[in-house]
């Protein structure tokens, strides 16, 4: 829980809400969501590698310094993180010294793997991504997967729809199989798109932009974890830059309107504290009902 209030102090820290009162609803906004509520009841890997992400993103874009060290560590722990590396390229500097630099740091980056036990990683590296792929969503149909990714966004933000199965006299809390466009996801993501359009010449949200892309080829495109149906396990890693295109948005409301902007926040907030919440007493309730101690 404390990696992920982290991880949300340093994000909204990086968009700079100047009224006081907004950043603060802005905060209660990111600790609203579904991923934020869901992922500080289950101890996932994708906790602890969003914390690193985003405290790379913020050394590199807000302080200015360590940045290395902490892309080691966002890399280090999920290596799909590594496709940040021109953040680390210092456009003052030669190629011929950032060629350095990037080489030092690839050098420091096989020597964690060696010292933590993975040189298996690297050498067998291709036949792990081939055996992996069964995960992907190659016999799934363009539609399903369209399906399942904008429902993805949804749960960026609010909670989907669950159902518990029962396989092998064994109970299963899993996402309902998902037919249907999610109207709620476009939504979510026209908005998303929107807020990178009014804030373009924003370094921030290019990287967040960036971010939704690489999670559409990557969910989308290539359906990682579609033939599971279980991409929310990804809406921690890949939701705060929904969520910030989103923050960004309201933002570009005028000043002049400071109250409107008070009042997306606070209705937002309460829609998904309505939403979320019992969805994770219900979650809860199911843990403490079929698995309890």
């Amino acid at each position: 829980v404390f990696l992920i209030i982290l991880s949300v102090v340093s994000i909204y820290k990086i968009i700079d809400i100047t009224n006081r009162i907004n950043k603060i609803l802005a905060y209660f906004l990111f600790v609203s969501t579904y991923p934020l509520l869901f992922f500080s009841l289950n101890i996932e890997q994708y906790a602890i590698a969003q914390f690193w992400l985003t405290m790379f993103l913020y050394k590199a874009i807000y302080v200015k310094n360590h940045e290395s060290f902490a892309f080691l560590g966002a890399a280090g722990t999920l290596t799909t993180s590594g496709v940040f590396f021109p953040l680390l390229i210092d456009k003052k500097q030669s190629f011929k010294d950032n060629s350095k630099k990037l080489l030092a740091l690839l050098v420091q980056y096989l020597t964690l793997i060696a010292l933590c036990g993975k040189t298996d990683c690297v050498i067998n590296f291709i036949p792990k991504i081939e055996r992996n792929m069964r995960f992907s969503g190659r016999s799934l149909t363009w539609a399903s997967k369209l399906y399942q990714y904008l429902n993805f966004i949804k749960s960026c933000f609010i909670a989907p729809q669950t159902q518990i199965i029962t396989m092998g006299e064994i109970p299963q809390y899993l996402l309902s199989e998902t037919k249907y466009i999610d109207i709620i996801g476009i939504i979510l993501l026209i908005c998303a798109i929107t807020g990178f359009a009014l804030n373009y010449k924003n370094k921030f949200a290019q990287i967040c932009f960036c971010w939704i892309v690489f999670s559409f080829l990557l969910l989308f495109i290539i359906g990682w974890g579609t033939m599971e149906n279980s991409l929310v396990l990804y809406s921690l890693y890949f939701g705060w830059a929904f969520l910030s295109l989103v923050v960004m948005l309201i933002e570009k409301i005028p000043d002049k309107y400071n109250i409107v902007k008070t009042c997306i926040y606070g209705v937002a907030i309460i829609v998904l504290l309505i939403v979320n919440i019992p969805a994770i007493i219900d979650l809860v309730n199911f843990g403490t009902t079929y698995y309890h101690a």
